[in-house]
């Protein structure tokens, strides 16, 4: 298809239509609308079918004096806005994209390729693209920032020195296993190679006498990924710090624990002048800590990217250690952002944490991703008379945290705990680690430390 429309030359806005399609492709692998490779589809898009539909979209997108932005844009806000309960698209063998009445169709999704007699989009349900629309809303509010952490979570970088090593180490090896030529007669040698000068032979026969006494070692494995070692590192203009454990309480498996603050974060300068909020650095286990101490913004500043970066940077140094998120209030908000979108914790206590925005569906839909989560475990601290993140701020988000807690049947790793007190209650059950003052929290505490580190 694409071959067919690079040959029409009716289409000029083409080249600008393809990178917008592939970015927007790149946004909605990021955030779980599509299908991973190498993972079972479930309920997700295909993403070659999904392009199918940006592809309808932007055809009709008035495209004069626009940029890839506006595109990308477009595609965004008519994901969330397109009718898919009435329409169905069609793609046709010849190339031609169409969109028409879904009639009696059973499918809540539509998308028919193969001149409409196959829904390639049968598995998508109603929940997902729900929680898809939530998610590209988000993106929406700061669409520069969510395009740019799509694209490094993609670790392009690592990716390409891993495939130069692996294609290096192939390469090598087939050399290897080439038998030697055979060598070339006295006849041969001295009719096909023209002579040397006498000084020349000499070095050459030297060279070639001391190679064939001191071989070249074989090339070894490539190199290990750097350790992860204590200190600060520069993110753009913020600063992530890593901090060891004390000597000798470390056995090659203690977790990392990435400590994300509330709004104003630590204020580290009057900490020192006997004011300010502490580093919560009491844990009772061995453990590393990492920290970003990220004070600019209000509560409804979404996950900086410098915040991600600094934990894939943790990520691939730690190896074999589990990372752990600790949080509180704007800071919890951000473990959920780290839970959701990126998939780099494989445990998180999210204290007085709460949804991005306050709309009821958007509410409902961040609780239930975070439910439906099994590859990290969860466990939710909120205070009963909390008047910044409780009930009467999010009614609809508790209220589902309530109804998978009375569900007897349950199968998540997700536990959520209401405690007495107000928002300031949750300040020091976070900064001093005051786990075994409630047995519920201890337990799960207990289960998920041992679990972590017995399989990393």
């Amino acid at each position: 298809m694409i071959e067919q429309r690079m040959q029409n030359e009716a289409d000029v806005f083409l080249k600008l239509k393809l990178p917008a399609i592939l970015i927007f492709k790149l946004l909605c692998h990021h955030l779980h609308v599509v299908q991973h490779h190498w993972k079972a589809r479930a309920g997700k898009f295909k993403a070659v079918t999904l392009c199918y539909w940006a592809l309808l979209v932007l055809d009709g997108f008035d495209a004069e004096g626009k940029y890839v932005g506006d595109c990308i844009l477009a595609l965004c806000h008519t994901f969330c806005s397109f009718k898919w309960g009435l329409w169905k698209v069609v793609v046709s063998a010849a190339g031609h994209i169409s969109v028409e009445e879904k009639g009696d169709l059973p499918f809540p999704i539509c998308i028919m390729t193969d001149d409409g007699k196959v829904n390639s989009t049968q598995n998508v349900t109603w929940p997902h693209l729900h929680l898809s629309q939530w998610h590209i809303r988000r993106a929406i509010l700061h669409l520069d920032q969510a395009i740019e952490e799509a694209l490094a979570a993609q670790q392009v970088s690592e990716r390409k020195v891993k495939l130069e090593e692996v294609t290096s180490a192939a390469y090598v090896a087939a050399l290897r296993s080439q038998p030697p030529p055979p060598p070339l007669s006295p006849q041969a040698s001295t009719s096909s190679m023209p002579a040397l000068p006498s000084a020349v032979a000499a070095s050459a026969a030297a060279v070639a006498a001391s190679a064939a006494a001191s071989p070249a070692p074989p090339l070894g494995p490539p190199p290990p990924a750097p350790p992860l070692n204590g200190g600060s590192f520069p993110f753009g203009r913020e600063t992530g710090v890593i901090i060891a454990p004390p000597h000798g309480t470390d056995d090659g498996h203690a977790p990392v624990i990435i400590i994300l603050p509330p709004s104003g974060g630590f204020n580290l300068r009057k900490q020192v002048q006997g004011g300010g909020l502490a580093l919560p650095l009491n844990c009772p286990r061995p453990c590393w800590y990492a920290y970003m101490n990220w004070h600019g913004g209000g509560w409804k500043k979404p996950l900086p990217l410098e915040v991600v970066q600094f934990v894939q940077f943790v990520k691939t140094r730690a190896k074999n250690r589990a990372l752990i998120g600790w949080g509180l209030s704007r800071g919890a908000k951000w473990v959920i952002e780290l839970v959701q979108g990126h998939r780099l914790l494989d445990a998180a206590v999210i204290f007085a944490g709460y949804p991005q925005t306050k709309c009821e569906h958007e509410q409902r839909a961040s609780a239930q991703e975070l439910i439906n989560i099994r590859n990290c475990a969860i466990f939710m601290v909120h205070m009963v008379a909390d008047e910044c993140c409780g009930v009467r701020s999010f009614p609809f988000w508790h209220a589902e945290f309530e109804r998978h807690m009375a569900d007897q049947n349950r199968q998540s790793s997700l536990l959520s705990l209401t405690l007495s007190g107000s928002h300031s209650t949750a300040y020091p059950i976070w900064l001093n680690w005051e786990v075994q003052a409630h047995p519920v929290f201890n337990q799960w505490f207990e289960m998920m430390w041992e679990r972590l580190v017995l399989t990393h």
